[in-house]
């Protein structure tokens, strides 16, 4: 699987169904069912993840090096708000009402690609939110990355 980047504007249905853009389609399993792990993430977004880097994660916080009760409590609350939703023949998945509710989707959302990831948001809020964030000067990022 190769990185998610970019980002596109889609609608949800009247059903409250999203279309998962066709550059992130390789995030769905080829097994039958079709299923993609969908999570709270921060600023009111929504993380998505195949279900193998979504193992990935958990495994990566079960050795986490923390106190056993606390990591246990850590593990509990991500995974009590994490759901494994299905995806239809034509890429459609409904998005969980409790997801949907923490993202305050309305009829436009937003994916980002976010490497392992993609992020799904509604647009004003995303909006509001880079507004708040520092402008960050691209140049200098890229210059620091690459040298």
């Amino acid at each position: 699987m190769y990185g998610f980047y970019g980002k596109y504007n889609y609608g949800l249905d009247l059903k409250g169904r999203a279309q998962i853009p066709a550059q992130f389609r390789s995030l769905i399993p080829e097994d039958k069912p079709r299923i993609i792990v969908m999570t709270k993430g921060p600023d009111n977004c929504i993380h998505t993840f195949h279900p193998s880097v979504w193992r990935e994660y958990i495994d990566r916080m079960s050795n986490l090096e923390m106190d056993k009760s606390e990591k246990l409590e850590l593990m509990r609350e991500v995974l009590a708000q994490t759901t494994n939703v299905n995806v239809d023949a034509q890429f459609r998945f409904k998005v969980p009402t409790e997801l949907a509710e923490y993202a305050m989707l309305k009829e436009d959302i937003e994916f980002i690609g976010f490497n392992d990831r993609i992020e799904i948001w509604n647009p004003d809020i995303r909006k509001e939110h880079r507004s708040k964030i520092k402008k960050i000067d691209r140049d200098k990022l890229l210059d620091v990355l690459i040298n």
